[in-house]
């Protein structure tokens, strides 16, 4: 049987290398959410062990070993004595699923919604005290990977109250891609650019509005 190549720590791996990813979340996720009726008795134990982790902890929470790997094909992660960049990211993902779609009927995993669109959304719904915009200047500020899964499993639960979807499977390729320095500000720079951008329609608008004021006030010269 073939196995997938190993990668290193610090690396991004190849998008089909993600489908096991893929494939376990929309498992997990099917079983727990089934037409909004009770999830099966395996779906519910799962996600009582993966919420009850710390995300990204690998060694220091062997109760989530049995979903974590079995999601991926044997020596998938490699026989390294360190964790992979993937195995930790992939471990993360699914704690900070767990925390997000608990108790929730209807599925919270949804593709094409990024972190930051996500919080935006969040944003929306809050009064004038939002907690978002301190709460994400602190993930960005984050310099290490535990220090950013703090306040990620925050943000997972505030989204969670508010019943917001997110795309679980672009923040495990966010989590990977976080853990190589030449990539993670990047990672940051695009969740604050997801965050603070303007919907397309409402810039669109501005863009009118702008180009109208500024004929409108554009001062006119005397021969």
């Amino acid at each position: 049987m073939s196995t997938a190549p190993f990668t290193p720590a610090g690396t991004t791996p190849p998008p089909d290398l993600d489908n096991y990813f893929a494939r376990a979340l929309i498992k997990l996720q099917k079983e727990y959410v089934q037409n909004e009726t009770q999830p099966t008795a395996r779906a519910a134990a799962t996600m009582a062990v993966l919420r009850k982790a710390d995300p990204g902890k690998v060694d220091t929470s062997p109760s989530t070993w049995s979903v974590l790997y079995s999601a991926f094909p044997e020596d998938f992660f490699g026989n390294r004595d360190e964790i992979t960049a993937r195995e930790r990211a992939a471990h993360a993902a699914l704690v900070l699923y767990a925390v997000h779609q608990t108790s929730q009927p209807k599925p919270l995993h949804q593709s094409g919604i990024r972190l930051g669109q996500a919080l935006r959304r969040l944003s929306v719904s809050q009064d004038e005290k939002n907690p978002v915009p301190p709460r994400l200047t602190s993930l960005i500020a984050a310099s290490t990977f535990d220090a950013t899964m703090y306040h990620l499993r925050g943000l997972m639960s505030l989204l969670r109250r508010e019943g917001i979807p997110l795309d679980h499977i672009s923040l495990y390729r966010d989590l990977v891609r976080l853990q190589n320095p030449r990539n993670a500000s990047r990672v940051r720079r695009q969740w604050g650019r997801d965050y603070f951008a303007s919907p397309a329609q409402e810039t669109d608008n501005s863009s009118i509005d702008i180009a109208a004021t500024s004929t409108a006030i554009t001062p006119q010269t005397h021969a």
